[in-house]
């Protein structure tokens, strides 16, 4: 039995803004007037986009999106007139990219110039200990980062554990109940009084309530 066709409601791009979107949805919006669209949960997605990621190799004709140029300054280093770079993260630089490699080489000429001379090889400046190369103070701090990454692998290792066990029921216990060894009523502990000896009974010779006053024993006499 052959499936019935569902109506789907299809996105049509209008022809006047073709033209003013740029990347890979104007690409798609030029190479059909009608595509299927793949709901995310961010956005929607075109077809063509989507294939584009999937692929890694961007379509025939893709138009790139239009980069704003920005007046970049000049390099601030004296005698130099280059403009000044550009950061990873976008923001320009004060020197440019010349000066910038000529600072870089500088620095690790002084840093292998001061471990030739004995200098710790992490921070070269400090003196290296006798017999290791780094001194007191990056030694203390290379192991604490190596106990933090051990400890952080031991935490990840019981998380990773503790994710793959099945889930099971729940029981009640009494932490549930708010009640826990720290709040809990404390058992009764036995005073002095209960440990200390008892006192010596009365004895029975003195107890002169057990003999009356009238009686001369005349019924156990032999006589």
């Amino acid at each position: 039995m052959r499936a019935l066709p569902v109506n789907r409601p299809v996105l049509r791009w209008r022809s006047d803004l073709a033209g003013e979107v740029t990347g890979l949805r104007a690409h798609a919006a030029v190479q059909g007037p009608t595509h299927f669209r793949v709901a995310t949960t961010e956005n929607t997605m075109d077809l063509q986009l989507l294939i584009a990621q999937w692929s890694g190799a961007l379509p025939s004709g893709f138009v790139p999106h239009a980069t704003i140029r920005q007046d970049l300054g000049r390099c601030q280093q004296p005698r130099c007139t280059g403009t000044v770079a550009i950061k990873r993260d976008g923001t320009p630089a004060k020197s440019c990219w010349r000066c910038l490699d000529r600072r870089a080489a500088s620095c690790r000429r002084q840093r292998a110039h001061f471990v030739a001379k004995g200098g710790c090889r992490r921070c070269a400046y400090r003196k290296r200990l006798e017999g290791d190369f780094l001194c007191a103070r990056c030694r203390e701090d290379r192991d604490t980062e190596r106990a933090q990454k051990r400890q952080d692998a031991i935490d990840a290792a019981a998380i990773d554990e503790f994710a793959a066990k099945p889930d099971k029921v729940h029981k009640a216990s009494n932490l549930d109940c708010g009640i826990s060894p720290w709040n809990a009523r404390s058992k009764p502990q036995p005073s002095a009084a209960y440990w200390s000896p008892l006192p010596d009974p009365e004895p029975k010779s003195e107890q002169l309530w057990r003999h009356s006053l009238d009686d001369t024993g005349w019924r156990i006499s032999r006589s």
